[in-house]
């Protein structure tokens, strides 16, 4: 009696108030429509606005020295040859004085000599002695005087300071670097790119540049292609320069390029995130008029944005489940939520 009574309960329990089976449930799902289109087929990479080597100039001290006066402050716009650090080196003045007073000493006693041997009083090895010594100081006092004008340092190319790496009184060694100087007109887009990618990216390719944060977008060019890919990262860089020229674009931003590398014609197009994967397998949930969705398998091809290229078992017009796909039984009643997607 104590079963009959519990099974009793069991089925009255799991029937509706009329004695009808429950409804299956319904899972909630966005849906959009499979279409045939022309997909342009785009690589995405992220990379950082650089310097040409022509575009920068790092500015060193000649030698040990103190700076005097520093005449620019990062943001200072300057032009070609213009002093931008005034360096003070005793030594150095010192040194060539000295050399410029013994260059003038030999030069002397060469003439004298010279003048001896016209005499017959010398010989004229001795004198071609005095000369190539006289030659030898002459160089080397010109090298010091040379070594002494540049602690007037002035920058070789127009632009605009980025860095100033030394303060006024500071005593710097030879070598040590003073002043950064940009020209922001000429950039170029070092970008990272996957190795797998780069088989399809050539020289004089096009596309687009965009900067975090701003809505315009630059278009750009490839100007060459890594030859050697980096082991750790499996990618390699491929440099692009602007097509345009903008104070916007700075080197030492980040940036994000788009680049544009084929066009398929008349091909089957769904949302990327349609995609999902049934152990290893690529599908798609294709959801019919009884808003059942089933498994299709496909296989992908080339993404441009949120668009997917696949060949399988769809047609034009067939409705795929974009949000809710993932974890989706096979054969589920559906509950499309706001209707189709365009």
């Amino acid at each position: 009696m104590r079963a009959a009574l519990v099974l009793a309960l069991g089925v009255v329990g799991c029937a509706g108030a009329d004695g009808a089976p429950p409804a299956a449930p319904e899972v909630p799902v966005t849906l959009a429509t499979v279409r045939r289109d022309s997909l342009v087929v785009t690589i995405d990479a992220n990379g950082r606005l650089v310097s040409p080597p022509d575009g920068a100039a790092l500015l060193a001290a000649p030698a040990d020295a103190m700076v005097r006066e520093l005449r620019v402050q990062p943001g200072a716009s300057v032009g070609a040859g213009e002093v931008v650090v005034q360096l003070d080196a005793p030594d150095l003045v010192a040194s060539a004085r000295s050399l410029r007073a013994q260059a003038l000493a030999a030069r002397q006693d060469a003439d004298r000599q010279r003048q001896l041997v016209a005499e017959g009083i010398s010989a004229r090895r001795q004198a071609e002695e005095r000369d190539a010594a006289s030659q030898a100081l002459e160089a080397q006092a010109a090298a010091a005087e040379a070594l002494l004008e540049r602690t007037a340092v002035r920058t070789p190319l127009a632009g605009v300071v980025s860095r100033v790496m030394v303060r006024r009184g500071e005593r710097v060694s030879a070598g040590a670097p003073l002043v950064e100087v940009i020209n922001p007109l000429a950039v170029y887009i070092a970008a990272t790119v996957p190795a797998g990618d780069l088989p399809r990216i050539r020289s004089g390719q096009t596309g687009t540049l965009r900067i975090e944060g701003v809505e315009t977008e630059w278009p750009v060019r490839v100007e060459s292609v890594g030859a050697v890919v980096d082991s750790v990262s499996n990618s390699a860089t491929v440099l692009l320069r602007p097509s345009r020229t903008d104070p916007m674009l700075r080197p030492g931003l980040p940036a994000r390029i788009r680049l544009r590398v084929a066009v398929h014609h008349d091909v089957l197009i769904v949302p990327a995130a349609a995609l999902v994967y049934a152990g290893d397998a690529p599908t798609v949930f294709v959801v019919g008029p009884d808003s059942v969705a089933r498994a299709r398998s496909v296989t992908p091809g080339p993404r441009s944005g949120a668009d997917l290229e696949v060949e399988g078992a769809l047609r034009p017009g067939d409705r795929v489940v974009v949000t809710g796909a993932y974890g989706l039984p096979d054969s589920t009643r559906v509950l499309p939520q706001g209707g189709p997607l365009p």
